[in-house]
């Protein structure tokens, strides 16, 4: 997945290994050069990173310096911010596929923080005239398909952090009881 001048490329995920955060490898790339081996064990803790040659850690300080200059890879994040942008590339990732998926068949939208999909009986393929019945009906909405995977993608990502928010708000000990 590319964003702006970064993109991820030979990831894995191990999701029955991720326990506290995700278990992942992965290379950066950063201007279309190879940058880093990233990788996280999935056991809670700070992402590893290896610059590759000739980058250094100096150049690793630089790229972290960057990408925390971007509110939509930080996400608010006050504290590991390299490792909150690779977490955002990883999370673009696979909201990316998500979205390539489902809008093939389907009229994928975002109202608030909740994602839709609507299609036509038989599966025939959304057009304009669905993605204006959904704009009549929800005036809101954002329909993903008209948009740029990569644009889309930060669509999706956006509104799952609306909803986690949503979440902390409602409850932000989940599993605790309420006095």
């Amino acid at each position: 997945m590319k964003y702006g001048k970064y993109e991820i490329k030979k990831v894995s995920v191990n999701d029955a290994m991720s326990r506290e955060t995700i278990c992942f490898s992965l290379d950066l790339y950063v201007d279309g050069k190879k940058f880093a081996a990233v990788s996280n064990d999935g056991r809670g803790g700070c992402h590893r990173t290896h610059v590759y040659q000739p980058f250094t850690q100096d150049d690793l300080a630089r790229v972290e310096k960057e990408m925390s200059e971007d509110e939509f890879l930080i996400d608010d994040a006050t504290f590991e911010l390299f490792d909150t942008a690779v977490t955002s590339l990883l999370l673009l990732k696979d909201a990316a596929a998500d979205v390539k998926k489902h809008s093939k068949s389907k009229a994928v939208y975002v109202d608030g923080d909740n994602l839709y999909t609507e299609g036509y009986r038989g599966g025939r393929a959304p057009d304009e005239a669905l993605f204006a019945r959904i704009r009549a009906q929800y005036p809101g909405a954002t329909i993903l398909n008209t948009m740029t995977v990569e644009a889309s993608a930060v669509e999706f990502v956006k509104m799952q952090r609306r909803q986690l928010e949503a979440e902390m708000a409602a409850n932000p000990l989940p599993g605790v009881p309420r006095p």
